[in-house]
């Protein structure tokens, strides 16, 4: 994340920073909203690793609230994941999303979210 916010580039080398340098290249002061886009992708990586596990329990033996229940964890899963995919470092340009206010109209134009669900 140092070499996305400092550098711009978030596959940049932070270790090519000048040695001794205590100020980053791109200064503090400025509002770098991808770096929200970087935090969210951290997030979604530590949930994509803990989620790999098979939920405990057969299918014959869950209620009709349970499998519901299952089966929208898997419908998050599915978004949760093609979230992941557009957010990736290595692909974020290319996704086209700068900053959390694209990830949410990638959400609504999705259908994930309405007008309703962002107001109060």
């Amino acid at each position: 994340m140092r070499a996305e916010v400092c550098l711009g580039d978030p596959l940049g080398n932070y270790d090519d920073v000048e040695a001794g340098s205590t100020k980053p290249v791109g200064g503090w002061r400025g509002f770098h909203p991808r770096t929200n886009l970087l935090w969210l992708y951290y997030l979604l990586s530590y949930r994509h690793k803990v989620s790999r596990y098979p939920m405990p329990g057969s299918d014959t033996k869950k209620s009709s609230s349970e499998k519901r229940a299952q089966q929208l964890r898997e419908l998050l899963g599915e978004r949760l994941d093609s979230v992941f995919e557009k957010l990736a470092p290595e692909t974020m340009s290319e996704s086209g999303l700068t900053s959390a206010g694209d990830l949410v109209q990638y959400a609504v134009n999705n259908g994930w979210l309405n007008a309703s669900d962002l107001t109060d």
